[in-house]
């Protein structure tokens, strides 16, 4: 007997106006980031002595390539043009950024480029969907279609990240009564009711949501979720910051609307409950 109730399925016709979103959202961080640093000499001054001070060679050459490289990457994804091979140069990129530049940050610190590292590796697994200009063009088998045997892969990989990076980051609120009072502070500061009440019910949500993810439990449900919790951080917490400080955040919401849509994939508690279910 099947329980679609559980799995929310069929749910994924809306598996390419996720995408979308991601595509949109992830392009648009990078162009908007980009655009100050190309635009602007002395922005681009910054980017070389940064470069240099974290070790790279040729800090000159590759402060500008790298700028330019995100920017082009960017405009590709909002189009959805040579996807794949933008979500290849994006994962390379970060990779090299995680290496040179944030090995030694916390997980919280290393977020926003492991969030972009895991999305370029998606993207190049799933292509850009069908609202994507790859979907209207005949290209040849060079843009990596073979990718798409790995879009079980690339799924596991996301919901790791994510679902340890969701329970890393409550950890110090449930093991230390000081840093769920610290929270709860926090809250009552950024305008929540009740904030002694939403402070745990928050913390174990996303404990909740993190472990699930983890484990591929009711994914469509938790990815809903994850959305939801996320759409009033931005809302109540980043509402007036830049969109740098906005990204750890709204990239939940798009990976959420993702799991939601497109579910766990192969690789997952889900897929072994539905088979079995389905007997």
């Amino acid at each position: 007997m099947r329980h679609d109730w559980l799995f929310l399925t069929p749910a994924t016709r809306f598996g390419d106006h996720a995408l979308l979103a991601l595509r949109w959202l992830t392009g648009a961080f990078l162009v908007w980031e980009m655009w100050f640093n190309i635009s602007n000499p002395a922005t681009m001054a910054r980017v070389v002595d940064y470069f240099a001070a974290n070790g790279f060679a040729w800090p000159h050459f590759f402060g500008p390539l790298s700028a330019w490289a995100q920017f082009l990457i960017g405009i590709a994804l909002i189009l959805g043009l040579a996807t794949r091979w933008a979500g290849l140069a994006l994962a390379f990129n970060f990779v090299v950024g995680m290496v040179m530049v944030h090995l030694d940050d916390t997980f919280r610190q290393q977020w926003p480029a492991l969030a972009l590292l895991f999305t370029g590796l998606l993207l190049a697994a799933w292509g850009g969907g069908r609202y994507a200009l790859d979907a209207r063009m005949n290209w040849p088998p060079l843009l990596l279609s073979r990718l798409e045997r790995l879009r079980d892969v690339a799924l596991l990989a996301l919901r790791l990240v994510t679902g340890t990076f969701l329970v890393h980051g409550v950890w110090d609120n449930i093991t230390s009564a000081e840093r769920m009072r610290e929270f709860a502070d926090f809250l009552a500061a950024h305008g929540f009711a009740w904030p002694h009440l939403m402070a745990p019910l928050s913390v174990y949500a996303q404990l909740f949501i993190g472990i699930a993810l983890i484990a591929g439990l009711a994914t469509r449900w938790i990815g809903l979720l994850l959305a939801f919790n996320f759409v009033i951080a931005v809302t109540m917490v980043h509402w007036e910051q830049g969109f740098r400080d906005w990204w750890p955040a709204i990239v939940l919401v798009a990976f959420g609307f993702l799991f939601a849509t497109i579910g766990a994939g192969r690789y997952a508690a889900d897929n072994l409950l539905e088979r079995r279910t389905a007997t």
